[in-house]
């Protein structure tokens, strides 16, 4: 059988006299002359290319721990990993998907959601009547915040159950759907419990946060729950060593079925289109659904106009500081993005929706361009 490789692509803004020394010591793991013939460095002005093969760095044990490997073994320094080419044949990939998403979820349109911030306190039936007051002015989906799991205060049995009736109630209302992503970060030794936890009180839609818990969580949730959960994770807003599109790749491979990224707020155009990318084209698993996060109104057109339809929108601050109120920030939203659907511009809406015309006075309107 021959031997397979990792092909890594890095960005080197410093030393390349470092990097290049530390390429050299990989030589000394390298054995047989079917591994020196694959291991290769070529570069592109700061980019590197560095073809590794898989028996040196034990991919059986799994990729997260080979590019571990491979990033603690790095000199100190101004260097990221940008990619990563590999077989993938082996890696799980989403469950469900962007598709199973859309259908499963009921989804119309864009969906649009929003941070469930605990503006009246954190007790269960404080966060379901702001969850029954947002989704009835038109979000399709909250989520919890990253810190609140299953404090005594607030149980997530509890959360659960009572925000979940509020759903069917909006439901009964006026026929729409809408999810609650519950939120089940917690240390590795604890997760399985807590998952299963939110499994038992009738939970189905999982929120993991990047920012606290580790790529191995996600892995632990699908080996240990399968295609019986969706998956919602947010990307880290800070990671030195790996590039935003690269970790969007890895939570893919691994199964988020959806993963909250930055959103597009105009200076940012290139690295949302890699991480799109990353989620939605160039390995054989299923996509994942990007979710722009923290957009606003006058944001809403050229986030759709550049990345398409084919991604949801988050919002936090255009809900919660929108100066008619939080309903007023929900229609805002969901005025912009109906309107972008129907093919008009947003200054066509301005004199017909208050909502949007006073968000649009307070942030501004961001340029398709």
């Amino acid at each position: 059988m021959s031997t397979r490789a990792l092909r890594l692509k890095f960005v080197v803004r410093e030393d390349h006299t470092s990097f290049i020394k530390w390429f050299e010591r990989l030589r000394k793991w390298v054995e047989t002359d079917e591994e020196r013939a694959l291991l290769s460095l070529s570069s592109e002005g700061d980019a590197f290319y560095v073809q590794i093969p898989e028996t040196i760095l034990d991919t059986e044990s799994g990729l997260l721990q080979s590019l571990a490997l491979v990033i603690d073994s790095l000199p100190h320094g101004d260097i990221r990993l940008e990619d990563v080419e590999a077989d993938f044949s082996h890696m799980p990939g989403p469950s469900n998907g962007a598709e199973g998403i859309n259908r499963s979820l009921g989804a119309r349109g864009v969906m649009l959601g929003a941070v469930l911030r605990p503006i009246q306190g954190i007790h269960p039936a404080d966060l379901a009547d702001v969850s029954y007051k947002l989704i009835s002015a038109g979000l399709d989906f909250v989520r919890d915040i990253p810190g609140l799991i299953n404090q005594e205060a607030s149980q997530i049995g509890l959360r659960i159950s009572l925000i979940e009736e509020k759903i069917d109630k909006i439901k009964e209302e006026t026929g729409r759907r809408a999810v609650y992503w519950v939120n089940v970060t917690s240390k590795l030794e604890k997760l399985v419990d807590i998952v299963q936890k939110s499994l038992d009180s009738g939970a189905r839609t999982l929120f993991y946060d990047l920012n606290v818990g580790c790529m191995d969580g996600i892995v632990t949730i699908r080996e240990e729950f399968g295609k019986r959960i969706f998956l919602y994770v947010n990307l880290p807003s800070y990671q030195s060593s790996f590039s935003p599109s690269i970790l969007a790749k890895l939570a893919r491979l691994y199964g988020a079925d959806v993963v909250e990224r930055p959103g597009y707020y105009g200076t940012n155009r290139e690295e949302v289109l890699s991480i799109d990318r990353a989620l939605t084209s160039g390995i054989e698993v299923k996509k994942s659904l990007p979710v722009a996060r923290n957009i606003h109104p006058g944001e809403v057109e050229a986030n759709l106009a550049i990345f398409g339809e084919e991604q949801a929108i988050i919002a936090d601050e255009a809900v919660y500081e929108h100066p008619m109120g939080e309903e007023a920030g929900v229609k805002s939203m969901r005025e912009c993005i109906d309107a972008f659907l129907r093919g008009e511009r947003l200054p066509e809406i301005l004199n017909s929706h208050e909502e949007v015309k006073v968000a649009v006075k307070k942030w501004g309107i961001l340029a398709t361009q």
